[in-house]
């Protein structure tokens, strides 16, 4: 293990979760107009369980293949697993692509929920990454907003790297999104996939009327050298936001050159423009790609970014607005 420091609108509809669970009504205290979802009880108790079927493989496959089809029926969601507590500092968990909120599992098991709350994100990962930012913008200003939370702590894993820092990053003030003091980012595609390369030339826009798309229209965007990862870092993380980078060099595959994960090439796993932003940078050898994010030593050092930030802040809190 590696570590340096360095100084440092959507028309689809917002979904969110309020006090009362999964309970999503149609006309919020903020006049939002939600989606009532038909995949959890509407009882006012009932909160969605990282097991449901809603976010088993079958499901998440269809976020990345047929990403409208997913809106239609799902939607874009930020969502909590238990009541909110207004004591505890939330963490924003924004999955990558093909995966969902279960990769989260092993990690929200470590995490010291007499601290923290979990914020899960739900999003079809084969969206135009855009319109996925926009949405989450929205979501994250009004949930906020809701639960009157000032601060969202982000912990992103592989592609949700890029779509949580264009979230952070492009947001218009006039959307009040909440600070981000903390910024972790997992095995992320700073620079984009090679694996993604041959998807891009044959990924197709969707047909929104015909709910379909056969392709994901996030690959054009995120294989090397697209212009959206090209433009990715025009726009800097907010200075009060602290960025920490967490990858591995465990993968070995041959249609990769140089080191790797099992999926990222060390140029998107450690692009300099994010090394650039870290306060600090952990390199493990032993994890690949798909098991970084629940390996115990990934857990260990989130935990411990999280130990310092608690530190930091008990010694000089915040000035009183």
């Amino acid at each position: 293990m590696t570590i340096t420091c360095r100084a440092v609108t959507a028309c689809l509809c917002a979904l969110l979760l309020g006090a009362s669970g999964c309970r999503l009504v149609t006309n919020s205290r903020m006049g939002m107009q939600i989606k009532v979802n038909k995949y959890f009880d509407e009882d006012g108790h009932t909160y969605p369980e990282l097991d449901d079927a809603i976010f088993r493989l079958k499901m998440r496959v269809s976020g990345v293949l047929t990403p409208q089809k997913f809106v239609k029926e799902v939607g874009v969601w930020i969502f909590l697993t238990a009541p909110h507590d207004p004591a505890k500092m939330p963490i924003l968990l924004v999955h990558g692509h093909w995966s969902g909120p279960p990769v989260f599992k092993e990690l929200a098991e470590s995490i010291d929920t007499s601290k923290y709350e979990l914020w899960y994100t739900y999003y079809p990962a084969g969206l135009d990454i855009n319109e996925t930012v926009a949405m989450f913008q929205i979501n994250l200003a009004r949930l906020a907003n809701y639960y009157h939370t000032d601060e969202v702590i982000v912990l992103a894993y592989s592609m949700g790297g890029p779509v949580a820092r264009q979230t952070i990053a492009t947001a218009d003030p006039s959307l009040k999104l909440p600070v981000v003091p903390l910024f972790i980012g997992v095995a992320n595609s700073w620079d984009g996939s090679m694996k993604t390369n041959a998807g891009a030339k044959t990924a197709i826009t969707a047909d929104p009327e015909k709910a379909a798309s056969y392709g994901a229209e996030s690959w054009k965007q995120v294989y090397a050298g697209a212009p959206f990862v090209r433009g990715m870092f025009r726009h800097p993380l907010p200075q009060e936001t602290e960025f920490h980078m967490i990858y591995s060099f465990g993968g070995d595959d041959p249609k990769i050159p140089g080191r790797d994960d099992g999926v990222l090439h060390e140029a998107s796993l450690a692009r300099k423009e994010a090394l650039a932003e870290a306060a600090s940078v952990t390199v493990f050898d032993q994890p690949d790609h798909q098991t970084i994010i629940g390996h115990y030593l990934c857990i260990k050092r989130i935990n411990e970014i999280l130990g310092a930030f608690e530190a930091s802040r008990s010694a000089s809190p915040p000035p009183t607005p």
